[in-house]
């Protein structure tokens, strides 16, 4: 019996010591783990300071940008063609050629036409002549009144004769309407040509105007005189810079769209309509 009293004692005093070291031990790891410098580096580096940026209040423009396709034209554009037919006598111009208003394009034989104005001229100088003559009869009572009217009649009918005969020769000189550049010519001389034939075409390239459509949602932001920035395809590093110079006044009904004009300064002429 003592000795089985004894045992229990004896267990009970080795296994005190060893709860006691199992305990100092962990508390002393949770201490190094608590005060750990490399754990505390750590957490901060977990947590980074919020960085903070001041920017100054200040008015600022902002731009609403709309692009658009469009299609460019001529200032001025026509097709020249002779008014009436007749035989290419000759071409005074080449090709590309730049020209001014009044500029001679071409000529058809026209010989009926000068014998035609040569004669009313030498007809309208006799009747003046005539007249004349009996203005001064008058004036020694030597002409009838009636004599003098007769022959004032003769003059202008004569001077109206005259003139239809110059229209006829213009008719048969082609000229330029407006300064510009010619494109390739498309007649020689001896060729017969009629109403309607193109001769060549004649653009004015000084200034180019640009077509094009926005959604008629914008068209409370679109006013004349703003500014349009145009790229071509040709120039692709050059923008060229216009003014807005018309808005239609309608509205088209299937696509809501709204059509605007604007013109661009081609002085250089790198623009070309199409």
């Amino acid at each position: 019996m003592s000795q089985q009293n004894q045992q229990p004692n004896e267990s009970r005093a080795y296994m005190l010591p060893s709860l006691s070291v199992l305990v100092i031990v962990s508390l002393l790891a949770i201490y190094l783990f608590a005060w750990n410098p490399q754990t505390e580096t750590t957490q901060h580096r977990e947590r980074p300071p919020v960085p903070v940026r001041i920017q100054v209040v200040s008015e600022e423009i902002f731009v609403d940008s709309i692009e658009a396709l469009g299609t460019t034209f001529a200032r001025e554009a026509v097709n020249i063609t002779a008014k009436k037919s007749g035989i290419v006598s000759k071409v005074h111009f080449e090709d590309g050629a730049q020209v001014t208003t009044g500029d001679i394009l071409v000529t058809l034989h026209n010989d009926e036409e000068k014998a035609k104005v040569l004669e009313e001229q030498i007809v309208l100088a006799e009747n003046r002549r005539q007249l004349e003559r009996l203005l001064n009869l008058k004036k020694r009572q030597a002409a009838a009144r009636s004599a003098i009217e007769e022959q004032s009649s003769s003059v202008k009918e004569s001077e109206a004769r005259l003139i239809v005969a110059k229209a006829q020769l213009n008719e048969l000189i082609i000229r330029a309407p407006f300064d510009g550049v010619l494109g390739t010519r498309n007649v020689s001389p001896g060729s017969l040509i009629s109403p309607g034939t193109l001769i060549a075409t004649l653009d004015d390239l000084t200034v180019i105007k640009v077509d094009f459509s926005v959604p008629e949602t914008f068209l409370s932001t679109v006013s004349t005189g703003q500014v349009i920035l145009a790229e071509s395809s040709a120039w692709p590093a050059k923008p060229f810079q216009g003014e807005v110079t018309n808005i239609s006044s309608r509205i088209d009904p299937v696509t809501r769209a709204i059509n605007i004009r604007a013109e661009i300064d081609n002085s250089d002429e790198k623009l070309r309509p199409g």
